[in-house]
């Protein structure tokens, strides 16, 4: 430690740090453990009240009801092991998973998922349209691994797998415009029924994808509910 500066390991020490100055500058080395990719640069802003997501805003133990420790990083960009995500196999990244998605703002953004098996245990979201009148309040959302795990490139494979019964195991929840799906490998494991389910939606952009393990269908696409109707439109896959 320098004056106006902090190094913690994990993000429970960060939780805990009581700082002094208005400007601190804080090095987080990892989430859970050093070096696991949850880490990275926060700085202290002791005037600020805004709401803690346990990944961008940090709210410190001691903290009253001004200041934050907020992460500096691009806008719009936002890496699921900031939010606790292990990606190791066993431990369930559902919530992690879903904070990140829910963390972009309405202008959308970029969830990455580096190499590694995360499994779930309920669908994940990607939007809150209700395909009807309801226009999702989010657009332009990305959701992308390093790679679908295909023959020659499976040390880098990003893999969401299914850990319980599920019906869908991925949705986008229109009306929603401009998103993509890219990189991962999308596991069933015989558990959950269908891959991704797309409603209303136009614009986006599918690739890169392995999709297999499901007991009934790999890509259901439903149309608008009324008064909308059909908005399936302009998309790639």
């Amino acid at each position: 430690k320098t004056t106006g500066s902090y190094v913690v390991d994990k993000m429970k020490d960060l939780l805990a740090l009581e700082v002094s100055e208005a400007d601190a500058i804080v090095i987080l080395k990892g989430y859970h453990e050093v070096g696991d990719g949850g880490g990275g640069t926060f700085y202290f802003d002791a005037a600020s009240t805004k709401e803690p997501d346990g990944a961008l805003v940090i709210k410190s133990a001691a903290a009253t009801e001004n200041g934050r420790f907020i992460r500096d990083c691009e806008q719009g960009y936002v890496n699921v092991k900031w939010f606790g995500a292990k990606g190791n196999g066993m431990t369930d990244d559902t919530k992690a998973i879903q904070a990140a998605i829910d963390s972009l703002g309405t202008g959308g953004g970029t969830v990455v998922l580096p190499g590694g098996n995360y499994p779930i245990t309920s669908t994940l979201n990607i939007g809150d349209g209700d395909s009807g009148e309801k226009i999702s309040s989010k657009n332009g959302i990305k959701f992308i691994g390093t790679g679908g795990g295909f023959s020659h490139n499976t040390a880098s494979a990003t893999t969401i797998k299914a850990n319980a019964e599920m019906e869908v195991m991925l949705s986008l929840n229109g009306r929603i415009s401009d998103c993509e799906i890219a990189g991962i490998y999308l596991f069933g494991n015989d558990r959950a029924k269908t891959c991704l389910e797309l409603k209303s939606f136009s614009g986006g952009y599918f690739h890169n994808i392995k999709a297999m393990g499901f007991t009934d269908t790999g890509i259901k696409l439903l149309a608008g509910n009324e008064p909308t109707g059909n908005y399936n439109i302009y998309n790639r896959f």
